[in-house]
Parts: structure tokens; C-alpha cells; sequence
């Protein structure tokens, strides 16, 4: 139940940031993430490492030209064996 209630928590903080950058990106993790909180909790805490990481990373690229398609994808299959 606390890794649901943490679950929730970051991807309204996400998703809030993701509407004030109206990007596509936080789209993206915010289906991602709530997928992964649902199977593992290790596999949750690794993916908002990732995407937080990632976000540092292309957040000017990806505020400049929103697309469907971003560099950095991740693939539930390898995250759920963990």
C-alpha cells in the first residue's frame, strides 16, 4: 500500500511538472511508471531514477521540439525481471 501511495505521489509531481513543460516525454513516464509500480516496487524506484536522470539530460532538447518519438524508451520486459 506505500509503494502505491508513493507511486501516486510522484506522478502527480511528474505530471505536473510535465503539463507546466507541456512536453510528451512525462506522458511517457507517467504511463510507464504507474505500469511498473503495479509489478515491482524495485522496478518503480529504478525507472524514476532513470527518467529523473534522463529528464536532466533532455529536457532543453525535448521542451524545443515536442515529439512522439524520444531518444530514451524503456522496456517494461527487462525492468519486471528485476
Amino acid at each position: 500500500m506505500a509503494a502505491f501511495l508513493l507511486a501516486v505521489f510522484l506522478l502527480a509531481v511528474f505530471f505536473l511538472v510535465g503539463r507546466f513543460l507541456e512536453t510528451f516525454f512525462f506522458a511517457t513516464f507517467f504511463l510507464v511508471a504507474f505500469g511498473a509500480a503495479f509489478g515491482s516496487f524495485s522496478a518503480f524506484v529504478l525507472l524514476v531514477l532513470r527518467e529523473t536522470v534522463s529528464f536532466i539530460l533532455l529536457a532543453p532538447s525535448a521542451s524545443l521540439s515536442p515529439t512522439l518519438s524520444t531518444p530514451f524508451l524503456i522496456d517494461l520486459r527487462a525492468s519486471s525481471s528485476l
